[in-house]
């Protein structure tokens, strides 16, 4: 995890962004402490695996934040330690569900077919039409490349049609 602060200087008027690789109490500590030395904080993001949060400045009052991140750690660790009591699915609302997701499923399955039709004629219009060469050549492969992926696409949504109206049978 990335963190950047960009700290603005007021007796020189200027702003000096940082970087630094740390976990997040360490981040959240650091922030506190620029904060309790009367650094100003213009912003500060947090970035990891291309995601960019940023944090909320009004939360760093120059306090540490260790005891409130170890109280919270504890709760959570607390709640998901304990067990959930699981209902069982009504048959009805489950046949439900299956049925909604088999009308999704052949919808899209529907809309693929659709689109290879469609992928055939274009095909069909560059082999009637289109002269020898290399533009001809390019869009014919395109074409096949997309023809192709679609029936694999239809292949699986057909497959699960058939697993649900299997479950649906039974």
């Amino acid at each position: 995890m990335t963190t950047i602060v960009i700290l603005f200087d007021p007796e020189t008027s200027q702003i000096n962004p940082f970087s630094l690789h740390a976990d997040l109490e360490v981040v959240l500590e650091l922030l506190n402490g620029l904060q309790a030395r009367g650094e100003k904080i213009t912003s500060a993001y947090l970035w990891d695996q291309n995601q960019r949060l940023s944090l909320p400045l009004e939360a760093f009052d120059g306090q540490p934040m260790e005891l409130a991140l170890q109280a919270l750690k504890q709760q959570w660790e607390q709640v998901l330690s304990q067990p959930v009591a699981s209902q069982p699915v009504e048959p009805s609302f489950r046949e439900e569900l299956l049925q909604k997701r088999l009308v999704y499923y052949q919808t899209r399955a529907h809309s693929f077919q659709q689109s290879n039709d469609a992928l055939r004629e274009l095909r069909q219009g560059v082999l009637d039409w289109f002269p020898r060469g290399q533009r001809k050549t390019k869009l014919l492969s395109r074409y096949e490349r997309l023809i192709t992926d679609n029936e694999a696409r239809l292949d699986d949504l057909y497959h699960q049609c058939r697993c649900l109206q299997n479950q649906l049978s039974q």
